[in-house]
């Protein structure tokens, strides 16, 4: 597939991304399975309770946001330095 901007992950490994992260809110989350058995983003993973958790390799990509449909994914934090001139790169 051809894209018309670069791959947000690729643009956030270009600049630091120490600063965004993916969570979950544990209340919101119906343990669908869609973020981890359908998006199968490697950050997110099942909890015992099929609920979703993300961990540390969360690059803060906001991608995970679009799939969920219960609103239950956020992105915390501030977009890094030079976000904007690598995604219009």
């Amino acid at each position: 597939m051809i894209a018309k901007r670069a791959c947000a992950l690729e643009v956030l490994e270009k600049v630091s991304s120490d600063t965004l992260k993916a969570y979950v809110d544990q209340n919101k989350c119906t343990g669908c399975s869609i973020c981890y058995d359908f998006f199968t983003c490697p950050s997110i993973l099942p909890l015992p309770n099929r609920k979703a958790m993300i961990d540390d390799s969360c690059i803060g990509c906001g991608a995970c946001v679009e799939v969920c449909p219960f609103k239950a994914i956020t992105v915390k934090g501030e977009k890094p330095v030079g976000w904007e001139e690598a995604w219009n790169a």
